[in-house]
């Protein structure tokens, strides 16, 4: 055995990184942008756009709702729904929250309305209820007897 130290944690000379070398030249890589950092990144992106005649300078979310408008405007039903539906929870969100016996008056106007957009009869029963759903019991497998 020599003395020059070889051992865990004490490499060989030879092999050693040389004097202003790095063990990791390329350095740490940069981690991913998130995939909600990068849709904000995109949507915060300006474009120029033709609204109404006039060329304006307006971000891509700010485009997207001018087309989710005008496609809403346009008797395109789907969107309409859709448009609707986001306008309802739009206002519920800016009512104050307070707790007065209209609202639920409201509410109930309000679930009725989705209810029947959707196709669902307000009137009817709910299809599964506590006391109609099954309790499901799971078994401990049995224990081998030696």
């Amino acid at each position: 055995m020599t003395g020059d130290g070889v051992g865990y944690g004490r490499p060989p000379k030879h092999s050693q990184f040389k004097p202003g070398t790095s063990g990791n030249a390329s350095g740490r890589p940069k981690g991913r942008i998130s995939f909600a950092r990068l849709l904000e990144k995109q949507l915060d992106a300006r474009m120029t756009a033709t609204i109404g005649g006039r060329t304006k300078t307006i971000t891509r979310r700010e485009a997207l709702i001018y087309g989710f408008v005008g496609d809403a405007l346009k008797d395109k039903d789907r969107v309409r729904k859709h448009m609707i539906d986001l306008l309802l929870i739009l206002e519920a969100q800016s009512q104050p929250a307070t707790a007065d016996a209209g609202s639920d008056v409201r509410d109930d106007a309000i679930i009725k309305n989705l209810l029947q957009r959707y196709g669902v009869d307000p009137a009817s029963k709910p299809a599964l209820t506590p006391k109609s759903a099954k309790i499901i019991k799971i078994k401990k497998p049995k224990e081998k007897s030696k």
